[in-house]
């Protein structure tokens, strides 16, 4: 099993909380909620929750940090009345890595970027790509097949 690799920056002025405790752990779902306005995908990953069987972790950003908690609730999708200026949520499951143990967290911690990248037992690894001056991130997925076409599917 690999060991946390933190690279790029001083991580540990940067991260808040431990992923540790994922290593080892099946990840029984992996949710990223996508923000929505006006029919167009703003950010990919507001906030990735991992399923385990010790419950939910949350991992979001927010100007170059990594917020690792511990989350009580499973993440639940929103719909915005039209012409109000919020987002809708919608989530997406990453279906490539469910049932798969988690075997590596890494974090490159740059000026301009944040990457997260979880590594599972099957091969796939998913990069969370954290814009600091937008304030979105970007979901990579390579799943441990190539032929799988459509890592993730809509909740």
């Amino acid at each position: 099993m690999n060991a946390p690799v933190h690279t790029g920056l001083p991580a540990d002025l940067n991260v808040v909380g431990d992923p540790a405790p994922l290593l080892g752990q099946t990840c029984l779902e992996l949710i990223c909620t996508e923000f929505v306005e006006d029919g167009r995908i703003t950010d990919e990953a507001n906030e990735t929750l991992i399923r385990t069987l010790d419950g939910w972790t949350q991992l979001c950003f927010d100007c170059g940090l990594v917020f690792w908690r511990p989350d009580r609730h499973a993440p639940e999708p929103y719909e915005a009345a039209p012409d109000t200026g919020e987002a809708s949520i919608v989530l997406k499951e990453v279906a490539a890595v469910r049932g798969q143990l988690i075997t590596g967290i890494e974090t490159d911690i740059g000026e301009a970027v944040t990457v997260v990248t979880l590594r599972f037992q099957n091969g796939a690894h998913i990069r969370l790509i954290s814009s600091v001056a937008d304030d979105t991130t970007e979901v990579r997925v390579s799943p441990a097949s190539a032929a799988e076409k459509h890592p993730t599917h809509a909740r």
